[in-house]
This record gives C-alpha cells, sequence and structure tokens, in this order.
C-alpha cells in the first residue's frame, strides 16, 4: 500500500475513484524551488521589479528524504523542477478539478505524476 503525504501549506482534498472525498492534511514538509532573483529595474519602469530565474542545478530545498511506498504531495512547480526523483506527486488542478464559487480548487479527482499521466486514490 502507498503512503501519501501532503508537502504543501494547504489541505489537499481528492475525489477517489468511489466519490468519496480523501482529505490530505499539511504534513509541514514544504518543498520550494530555489530561484535566483535579479533586478529588472533596468527593463521595467517600476522600481522593485524582478526576475526570477530557476535553475536545475539550484534544486529543491525542505525536500523529505525517499521512503519506499510514500508519495509526497508537492506543487507542480517543485514536479517540474525534480527530474530525478519518482516519488513526488502534485494535485491535477486542471479541467477535471471542482472549483467553488470564488475558483478556488474545492477538490481533484487525482494526481499529475513527472511522466504526465494521472495517478488515482
Amino acid at each position: 500500500m502507498i503512503k501519501i503525504i501532503n508537502c504543501t501549506p494547504h489541505d489537499i482534498v481528492v475525489m477517489n475513484t468511489e466519490g468519496e472525498l480523501i482529505t490530505f492534511p499539511p504534513s509541514g514538509h514544504e518543498p520550494r524551488v530555489v530561484n535566483l532573483e535579479t533586478s529588472a529595474d533596468a527593463l521595467v519602469s517600476k522600481k522593485g521589479t524582478f526576475t526570477c530565474t530557476f535553475d536545475e542545478m539550484l534544486g529543491v530545498e525542505n525536500i523529505p528524504a525517499f521512503e519506499p511506498h510514500v508519495r509526497l504531495v508537492v506543487s507542480a512547480m517543485v514536479l517540474a523542477a525534480v527530474n530525478t526523483r519518482g516519488d513526488l506527486i502534485a494535485p491535477n488542478t486542471g479541467s477535471t478539478a471542482l472549483r467553488n464559487e470564488r475558483g478556488h480548487i474545492a477538490h481533484v479527482m487525482g494526481f499529475k505524476v513527472r511522466n504526465g499521466r494521472e495517478l488515482t486514490v
């Protein structure tokens, strides 16, 4: 059996194949893509404008160690930045996600995996 750990700062709610809603609460681990900020004031006329560069060499910080039979729910940005880990998944926030009246995601139908396929629970 696979254990799913939510490494995002908010609840992830997934509808399983039986139509039940399963909530994955935050674990306290929040991996982040390391980025380089460079002043873009010369390019844009407003002060305090920055460009962000995401460099694969810098990687991701605060990511838990690999554990067999465990999948880590991370942001889509973290999933895209890590090429060496097959244990990372991200909520599928595409057309199958259910949104509330304010446009916020109420629940998703599954997770994205690195190769673009979807994992359902």
